[in-house]
């Protein structure tokens, strides 16, 4: 597989909890000049308010895809995958899987999303759905990144910051089940560069003895 060089938009993590605005990528559709401020753009701000409550609604589920329109995919994907509820995540998913969005700002939603959350057993059933479907090699790239690769900095901008998962020892017995399944399909599939089969490696040894610490063969 090819090492895929992002275009889109970097997005910093640490922006939404400061507060700031972060870039937004291209809308594909603007405001309507005549619904006197009902159609006005989504903010970041509306956005976290939104998605700070549990479970999600379908009713922020809408907003959120209004607002992907709007430019705001990373931003979304960072929310969703912090908001954690199956809405939530059955709409991060979609995204993350739709071919209309351009590869590279899904590769970013991965990293920014999916690498945080990544001991989470919601979160690793999602990835492991994406691996099994119809996702384009570079796009497959990024997902094993975001599961298993424990050097960010060779996929992440200069200066963009993200939350570190939690090891794989502290994971619980579920998530370490799921990522040993995944990491052996990821295998199978082939077409990795070294350095993430090497990367896939390592968390399969730490899997291992998190395995182990849960009684598990």
């Amino acid at each position: 597989m090819r090492r895929l060089v992002s275009t889109a938009p970097v997005v910093l993590a640490w922006m939404l909890a400061a507060g700031c605005s972060p870039k937004r990528d291209t809308p594909t559709h603007a405001a309507d000049p005549s619904s006197n401020g009902q159609d006005a753009a989504i903010s970041p701000a509306d956005l976290r308010a939104r998605a700070a409550a549990r479970p999600m609604t379908e009713e922020t589920v809408a907003v959120f895809r209004r607002a992907n329109a709007e430019g705001n995919f990373s931003v979304s994907a960072i929310l969703l995958a912090d908001n954690g509820s199956p809405r939530a995540l059955a709409l991060l998913e979609s995204m993350l899987a739709d071919r209309s969005v351009p590869a590279a700002r899904r590769v970013d939603g991965m990293h920014l999303a999916v690498y945080p959350h990544r001991v989470e057993p919601p979160m690793l059933e999602l990835a492991g759905r994406l691996f099994a479907g119809n996702l384009e090699d570079d796009v497959a790239v990024g997902l094993v990144e975001s599961v298993f690769d424990d050097e960010p900095a060779h996929w992440l901008d200069p200066g963009t910051r993200v939350n570190p998962p939690a090891p794989w020892d502290r994971a619980p017995a579920d998530a370490v089940a799921i990522a040993r399944d995944l990491a052996a399909k990821v295998r199978a599939r082939g077409g990795l560069p070294q350095r993430l089969l090497d990367a896939v490696g390592r968390a399969e040894e730490s899997l291992r003895r998190a395995a182990v610490g849960h009684g598990a063969p």
